[in-house]
């Protein structure tokens, strides 16, 4: 598990929101092939791009993890502090944290990951928002 802070899910440029695809919310790796596979660059979906750019020297599997894998991941969120901390790791600087799973053309799922609670908010949001890859193995 890597940590990148700040990134919003979708840079807006003016041109509006739409659904890209990213409904699942039990998959995030669904969910990053259909951001990869929109009309778009990555890099307007700055947490998409984060984690696609984990993929390198032969590393694969780096994915940003769907609604359901993040609320799982919180369930964990104090043993994950702890691990993280005593294993010289980046722990959760901010308490919220992006799926891959999106609501609508405008919002996206984040979790609050100290209260094991889920809401929705702007995709184009970053400030005090981290994103969590997690990789398949």
């Amino acid at each position: 598990m890597d940590k990148g802070a700040n990134l919003a899910w979708h840079s807006h440029d003016g041109n509006g929101y739409f659904l890209v695809g990213a409904s699942s919310l039990v998959n995030g790796k669904v969910n990053m092939e259909a951001i990869k596979a929109c009309d778009l660059p990555l890099s307007d979906f700055p947490i998409f791009k984060w984690c696609e750019d984990k993929n390198t020297g032969g590393v694969t599997g780096w994915y940003l993890p769907s609604w359901d894998e993040a609320l799982e991941i919180a369930k964990s969120y104090q043993v994950l502090q702890t691990s993280l901390q005593s294993n010289g790791g980046s722990t959760f600087s901010s308490n919220y944290v992006w799926s891959s799973s999106e609501k609508d053309d405008d919002e996206a799922y984040y979790i609050d990951m100290k209260n094991k609670d889920s809401d929705k908010h702007w995709k184009n949001f970053s400030d005090g928002f981290d994103a969590r890859a997690i990789k398949e193995f």
